[in-house]
């Protein structure tokens, strides 16, 4: 599910570009940073993430070439909507001096579940499609409805992360330093 997570921070660094940033406080900049995830405002997360250009777009570019696969593309083309929103909650700051922490909730659909469920059981009986020989539009209808349940009924999981922020030049910008180990920790490959 991290995994996925990783995979959904990456994406949405490539999309619309269209929030503003208030960076005069350490809860305002972790809001914006994560409304810009959100919404995929790359300029607002270049203006304050303080972070390596080099390692901001080696992921872009890889969240790049994972949208434009024709894997994504075909798995993309099963589901009716959005399957890499989340929600997010900034609960707690904890500042000392030019350095912060912002505590989040990031909640998501658990698609470490649905993945694991969708080749426990609905594999088998495409599969058993397949060799009775069912129609592509039957297979595909078959499959979105699996994964339209599945969605609804697997409950949504909860993550906890602390954002690292510094202050430079009276603004205070995300330190993206251990970001990315947070959402990989515990995460079984």
């Amino acid at each position: 599910m991290k995994k996925v997570l990783i995979a959904l921070l990456s994406l949405l660094l490539l999309f619309n570009l269209c929030a503003c940033s208030s960076t005069s406080t350490p809860k305002g900049t972790a809001e914006s940073f994560m409304k810009a995830l959100k919404n995929g405002d790359t300029k607002t997360i270049q203006k304050i993430y303080l972070g390596d250009s080099d390692e901001a777009r080696m992921l872009a570019n890889y969240a790049n070439n994972i949208i434009n696969s024709k894997a994504f593309k075909e798995i993309s083309s099963y589901l009716d909507d959005d399957f890499f929103g989340f929600e997010y909650k900034v609960k707690e700051i904890e500042q000392d001096g030019d350095e912060a922490i912002a505590y989040v909730r990031i909640t998501c659909e658990d698609w470490e579940t649905i993945m694991t469920d969708i080749s426990v059981e609905l594999l088998p009986n495409m599969l058993g499609l397949l060799l009775n020989g069912a129609s592509e539009k039957k297979i595909k209808n078959e499959v979105q409805k699996f994964i339209k349940e599945e969605r609804k009924n697997v409950p949504d999981k909860e993550y906890d992360i602390g954002i690292r922020l510094i202050k430079k030049d009276k603004e205070w910008k995300i330190d993206g330093r251990g970001l990315m180990d947070q959402l990989y920790d515990d995460y079984d490959y």
